[in-house]
């Protein structure tokens, strides 16, 4: 039975953002991350036989250290503790503990359930900030779990746009990032994933993603994921 796991560079992160100044184009930072910072965030999945997988406040990402550098570590993890097996494949947020640098950029993820760690050479996406609207980026990175063979991965993105966005957590003022992260996997399953992130302008906590998951190749042999949704349900 496969198992779906929910990794998402979706980060907490409190108070301020950033700011231009007259006349100058509006640029936005991430705020510094504090340490027991939690958000809880509403994850769904339509599948390819358009079942419908729910996670109601399974999704929780907590603050756990925050370096000199900038950089900061946070616990992914599902209150929950939701198991929905549909297809073959179990729809369920594993505990990992995420490394990030100052952008939020992710160096590496450890499995605490088999304490097992991948690492993301030079890091794994995502923009430098500060961004501006009409900001774009290129990355290209390698993953490499364990004895595992590595995995190469590409992606561009844009920054395209303020919107208000309505969640279970409020109404937000959010910048919107347009991402498309291709790669393809040991079994030979090529995946192109597209990212809508809204993050809000005065801090860049992710509020909502929408994602959704282009296959070629060998496709898989469980049930897979076509869209993904995640909404914050409440934060602290």
């Amino acid at each position: 039975m496969k198992i779906f796991v929910l990794i998402f560079a979706s980060l907490l992160l409190s108070s301020c953002g950033g700011g231009g100044g007259s006349g100058q184009p509006t640029s936005y930072s991430m705020a510094v991350p504090t340490v027991g910072a939690e958000r809880i965030s509403n994850v769904t999945f339509l599948d390819n036989s358009n079942n419908t997988i729910a996670i109601q406040g399974g999704l929780r990402i907590i603050v756990t250290a925050v370096n000199a550098d900038g950089s900061f570590v946070y616990h992914q993890d599902d209150p929950t503790n939701n198991s929905s097996i549909v297809n073959g494949t179990n729809y369920a947020v594993r505990p990992v503990d995420i490394n990030a640098n100052s952008f939020g950029q992710t160096k590496s993820i450890t499995d605490t359930a088999n304490n097992t760690t991948c690492t993301f050479s030079p890091n794994g996406g995502g923009p430098t900030y500060p961004v501006q609207l009409g900001s774009e980026w290129s990355a290209t990175w390698v993953e490499t779990c364990g004895a595992s063979p590595a995995i190469s991965y590409s992606q561009t993105g844009k920054v395209i746009g303020i919107e208000s966005i309505t969640v279970a957590a409020g109404t937000f003022t959010a910048l919107h990032l347009a991402l498309t992260t291709s790669h393809t996997d040991l079994l030979g399953t090529t995946r192109s994933i597209r990212a809508d992130k809204y993050k809000r302008t005065s801090d860049l906590m992710t509020v909502k993603i929408e994602t959704t998951y282009s296959y070629s190749g060998t496709l898989p042999v469980n049930g897979y994921p076509i869209t993904r949704v995640e909404e914050l349900q409440s934060y602290h």
